[in-house]
């Protein structure tokens, strides 16, 4: 199997080290561990750290404090990952096979749907339209999904277009995948982020637990 060069990743390689200002990339200014805790007014132990592996899952402490972040959720329900892009990796590698399909939104951060195409999946494109400022089209999600749909992938919030899909919009979603059997893939790494007192978005695994919901520190 040959993955397609992920270009925006190394796009960033080539030029995010290279400028004062970057404005391409969703993520803040790196921090310093003394920077970190300054701000909580904690500190860390670092002598009594073990060094050694930890659990395949995370750690006990790790899930546990996790899963506080949903509703329902327990640490049995959260696996601990290198990052997002290997998330999505092994959920690709899970529900796949050559010949399915998956509905994404676009645009959308590349990996949600290159690693389904590199795997033989037909990626069908589920646009976020300017015109209509952004807002979904659950017509033309009904339009796009069929029985070979294995994943209903989205993004919130949105990145790039900033746009958060409430209770209802997300249950619309689940409602269209149950239709044909498709699993709710849901990436909500900016989940958090909020504006002008604006609540908590909402997660998919607070609406229906046998949805996949990743996120990130």
């Amino acid at each position: 199997m040959k993955f397609t060069p992920f270009n925006l990743e190394e796009w960033f390689d080539r030029y995010e080290h290279q400028v004062d200002y970057m404005l391409g990339s969703s993520s803040c200014a790196g921090w310093t561990l003394e920077e970190l805790f300054e701000l909580t007014g904690e500190t860390i132990d670092f002598p009594s750290q073990s060094t050694t592996a930890t659990p395949v899952p995370g750690t006990p402490e790790l899930r546990e404090a996790i899963a506080t972040w949903y509703k329902n959720s327990t640490p049995d329900d959260v696996l601990v990952t290198c990052s997002s892009t290997e998330a999505i990796f092994l959920i690709a590698n899970t529900f796949l096979e050559p010949g399915d399909s998956v509905v994404s939104m676009f645009p959308v951060y590349p990996s949600l749907y290159q690693l389904a195409a590199d795997l033989g999946a037909e990626v069908r494109r589920w646009h976020l339209r300017h015109e209509n400022q952004f807002e979904p089209d659950f017509d033309e999600l009904e339009s796009l999904v069929d029985y070979s749909t294995k994943l209903i992938i989205l993004n919130n919030p949105q990145n790039p277009t900033g746009i958060t899909l409430n209770d209802e919009e997300l249950k619309q979603v689940l409602n269209i995948a149950d239709r044909v059997g498709a699993k709710v893939f849901v990436d909500e790494v900016f989940r958090g982020i909020t504006v002008k007192g604006n609540p908590l978005t909402p997660s998919i695994c607070d609406i229906d637990q046998s949805s996949i919901a990743i996120g990130a520190m």
